[in-house]
């Protein structure tokens, strides 16, 4: 299971034995508030309360090219089945797409 903090964090979880799997993945200064993994499982999005949208590498725990920026918190993202398109939702009423693809 993966989890996000307000501490700006991501991290792994073993189910079985409580115990996190390797470090914080943390790239910004911002509380993350969303996280989803895409349908394929290699990648992940966070969303943050400066407004940061950011792709990551699940073998890596890397981050995947530069923050996709918003005007406001962002509250929640989605991929598409396909995984090639990105669904945000932001603190200023609006909902975004990105293809990441």
């Amino acid at each position: 299971i993966m989890t996000c903090s307000f501490d700006a964090s991501l991290q792994i979880w073993n189910l079985k034995s409580r115990k996190q799997i390797g470090d914080d993945w943390q790239d910004r200064d911002s509380g993350v508030w969303t996280i989803a993994l895409s349908p394929d499982g290699k990648k992940t999005v966070s969303g943050s309360m400066d407004g940061g949208v950011r792709l990551w590498d699940m073998d890596t725990g890397k981050p995947i090219g530069s923050p996709l920026q918003h005007p406001s918190h962002v509250l929640s993202v989605s991929f598409s089945v396909d995984g090639k398109l990105l669904a945000t939702g932001c603190d200023d009423n609006n909902a975004y797409t990105w293809d990441v693809s």
